[in-house]
């Protein structure tokens, strides 16, 4: 039985890492519990929290031992040496309340404002290290063994398209120093963050007191004190090993396993269980006030650092106050992205954002055809939008720095921006002033859903001559973000500028249009009275 334990505990870690996790996270009761706390949530996703919680409530506390794949690691991480010494405490201690007061202060917070702390979800936790640590590592070392390959003679074109664009993400370090610092922790006590820290694991303790799957020992058992030592949650009394601390106990079978008189068993309907240690008033008291002022905290620093063009979220992200609310940190939506042009926001937006999506264009723009980020959102904090409704989603638009622009300033020929732009919403306009005449990029702002290939396409660089502000951003919860008005402003075409960068290609010289449409000569100042009271680089119909 215990082999079958760890076919199945390795099955499940190696079907999470293949890229499964938004289908765990959506079966999460502690995201369920705080999605309710906060007010912010889906019922449908709150019923599939409620499977986990009554197999837990039936069975026992069993996805701790069995599925977890934070628990996995650990018990790789113990079998690769990173274990307590001889004389480290095996029973479970009064350590084991930090769970539940870490459990209360996450639901006071999440019902005051902020549901930034969900970050310490063992699945959310888990997810984040695979997306910014796991995957890109794979990706690089995968990126070097094709350069090795490409030295050997004849292999010079070798390539492996899942390793040609690795990505690099902000925060990698902080994540990954996370994850070893929960690995570490093993050296003081087995399964530490188990025992003592995870929310999950002190939600499913609460949930197992009723799970008819029990441990029990015959009145045969000789007293050695083999299933106490091998217990990795300390779910075993010492002076009483035919106890079992119920909510501790993780089913994971060793205890069986380790009996020589083959007295253990975990049987239906087995005798009753004890409760380990529980949390005092006082602990819940402080951990609920601490909770209010975090819920308040957060909610006024983000308020504070936030400020017009701070952050670009993914199309499809609901309203600021309740994106907040809803989103996980688990970063699906960041790996999802082929560009990597979403990356893990930090402090720029206050400590309630942390760990947020945002598009960063430097990185990589936001391609038309792509809608990968609207499809994986576990919480709906991204809508699920098919390709036609995102491409209508407008996250911000794309403003002209005239000061770094070398059309603008240097009179220099340069298309780029338009040549990238899917929506046509960049239009080269012959315009004259007192530094001459020359075709010049000008920005349509009913046209541009702020998509951020221009800025990352743009040659000039740190600042960009063409930057993405959230200017003009559109968030709903609901409805459709195709109206009649953008799609009359998508029909409207302009040939002349695609004519332009065409014979700009073929080496032609360019022709002054005098035909007084879009594209033709306008008087100096003309620009910037299209362009009043926006910012540099707009214009409007």
């Amino acid at each position: 039985m215990n082999n079958l334990r760890r076919a199945v505990q390795f099955v499940a870690f190696a079907v999470f890492l293949a890229g499964t996790e938004i289908y765990w996270l959506e079966y999460d009761p502690l995201i369920s519990v705080v999605s309710l706390a906060s007010r912010e949530f889906s019922w449908e996703f709150v019923l599939r929290g409620l499977l986990l919680a009554s197999a837990t409530l039936l069975v026992g506390r069993f996805f701790c031992g069995w599925l977890c794949p934070l628990g996995t690691s650990l018990d790789v991480a113990h079998r690769c040496g990173v274990r307590p010494s001889k004389d480290a405490a095996r029973e479970i201690g009064a350590r084991a309340r930090w769970k539940f007061v870490l459990l209360a202060f996450l639901i006071v917070t999440a019902a005051f404002g902020t549901t930034t702390f969900i970050v310490v979800d063992p699945l959310v936790l888990f997810s984040r290290t695979r997306e910014l640590v796991l995957i890109p590592a794979a990706t690089w070392v995968g990126a070097g063994v094709v350069r090795l390959v490409r030295l050997v003679p004849g292999q010079e074109s070798f390539t492996f398209r899942a390793v040609e664009n690795p990505p690099a993400y902000g925060f990698l370090t902080l994540t990954a120093a996370v994850f070893a610092g929960i690995l570490i922790l093993e050296v003081i006590e087995r399964r530490f963050w188990c025992r003592n820290l995870c929310p999950l694991g002190a939600l499913l303790s609460l949930l197992s007191r009723t799970g008819l799957v029990r441990r029990s020992v015959e009145i045969s058992c000789s007293r050695c004190a083999r299933c106490e030592r091998d217990c990795p949650t300390g779910a075993i009394p010492r002076n009483d090993f035919t106890q079992t601390h119920g909510g501790e106990c993780i089913q994971c079978l060793r205890c069986q396993r380790a009996c020589s008189k083959g007295t253990v068993r975990f049987v239906f309907g087995g005798p009753r269980q004890i409760h380990g240690f529980e949390p005092r008033r006082r602990q819940v008291l402080l951990a609920a006030g601490a909770g209010v002022a975090a819920g308040f905290l957060g909610d006024a620093s983000t308020r504070a650092s936030t400020r017009p063009g701070a952050h670009l979220r993914p199309p499809g992200a609901i309203p600021e106050e309740e994106f907040l609310s809803r989103c996980t940190r688990c970063l699906i939506c960041v790996d999802a992205c082929p560009t990597h042009g979403l990356q893990p926001s930090g402090f720029e937006i206050g400590w309630e954002g942390l760990w947020t999506p945002k598009l960063v264009p430097a990185s990589g723009g936001c391609e038309e055809p792509c809608h990968a980020c609207t499809q994986v959102c576990p919480t709906l904090a991204i809508r699920r939008l098919s390709h036609e409704e995102k491409s209508f989603a407008k996250i911000g638009t794309a403003r002209v720095v005239k000061e770094r622009c070398v059309a603008w300033e240097e009179l220099k020929a340069c298309l780029v921006c338009d040549e990238v732009c899917p929506y046509d919403a960049i239009e080269f306009v012959v315009i004259s002033d007192h530094r001459g005449t020359q075709n010049r990029p000008v920005v349509h702002a009913d046209k541009c859903m702020g998509c951020g290939l221009c800025e990352h396409a743009c040659p000039v660089r740190e600042p960009r001559a063409i930057v993405v502000d959230n200017y003009g951003e559109e968030r709903i919860g609901s409805g459709s973000y195709i109206t009649p008005a953008k799609r009359a402003a998508r029909e409207v075409g302009d040939d002349r500028a695609t004519d332009y960068f065409h014979e700009s290609r073929a080496g032609a010289a360019v022709p002054a249009d005098t035909t007084g449409g879009a594209g033709s000569a306008q008087p100096a100042g003309a620009d910037t009275i299209s362009e009043e009271p926006l910012p540099p680089g707009f214009v409007t119909r």
